[in-house]
């Protein structure tokens, strides 16, 4: 009886230990990221701020440049049209990544901030739209975007529009990855409305994912990656819980990998 007990008071204990060491690992890495994430509005918004002055006055440099080209000026100084239209770009380039570096911010303080949606009420969105958002706001390097292909009926669900971009954003990010490791593949989103539910599913046919891995990628912390840090799909997974859906995966290595996202059917 002492053995069993002792037994018993050495596992829990080792429990109790492995539970505080990985509350006290969430806890870090949130407050590590939460305080990277605000200390980073500061210099977004002075390069914001910057653009916008550089966009006030080039209506004026290009009107000069334009009176200078018609005045046929020797040996004058000014910006022709293609520089002009180069310049027009690279501002509305830096904004679009400024924009978009935001978002970021706010996917990053939503994952860290889960929680706080729980006391909110949510509001009925449009899946189209969430996914078009999404792949607005997609970094996309050349030639990626074309990979993208787009199906189904539009439907809509009671949510939060910003947990599922973040949750797309995570997918698109997963399969892009796997896709470049293994030299193939292409996205799919593809909706449809069931019975009771709506879902949503995204596939890629990249690399795939192992058999004994599959029922792990929701696990907190859990990857294979060596730059992973294991919290995308386990937010995915407490996202649309909090949504009263859910999210699966299946696969099939070196074909595959599909996740369906369910949403409760509104009336």
């Amino acid at each position: 009886v002492f053995a069993m007990v002792a037994g018993f008071l050495l596992n829990y204990s080792q429990h109790v230990r492995d539970k505080i060491a990985y509350n006290e690992k969430v806890n870090a890495m949130f407050s590590a990221g939460t305080y990277i994430a605000h200390e980073l509005r500061t210099p977004l918004s002075t390069i914001r701020n910057n653009m916008d002055g550089i966009n006030k006055y080039l209506p004026k440099l290009i009107r000069n440049s334009k009176i200078l080209i018609e005045s046929d000026i020797e040996n004058a100084d000014y910006i022709d049209a293609n520089k002009i239209t180069q310049l027009k770009k690279t501002i509305n380039s830096n904004n679009k990544q400024i924009e978009y570096s935001h978002a970021i911010i706010n996917a990053v303080l939503t994952n860290t901030n889960l929680h706080l949606y729980k006391d909110q009420n949510p509001s009925k969105h449009s899946i189209k739209k969430c996914i078009d958002l999404a792949i607005q706001r997609y970094p996309f390097k050349p030639g990626q975007k074309e990979l993208i292909h787009i199906d189904g009926p539009d439907f809509r669900f009671n949510g939060f529009d910003i947990l599922v971009n973040q949750i797309l954003q995570n997918l698109l990010r997963n399969a892009f990855f796997y896709i470049k490791k293994s030299g193939k593949g292409e996205i799919f989103f593809t909706t449809e409305e069931c019975e009771s539910y709506n879902c949503l599913y995204f596939k890629d046919t990249g690399e795939g994912i192992k058999s004994d891995q599959v029922k792990r990628v929701f696990n907190r912390f859990y990857t294979t990656r060596f730059e992973g840090t294991g919290i995308g799909l386990s937010f995915c997974k407490e996202a649309m819980i909090n949504m009263e859906g859910n999210i699966t995966c299946s696969s099939v290595y070196g074909q595959y990998t599909e996740f369906t996202l369910s949403f409760p059917k509104i009336g």
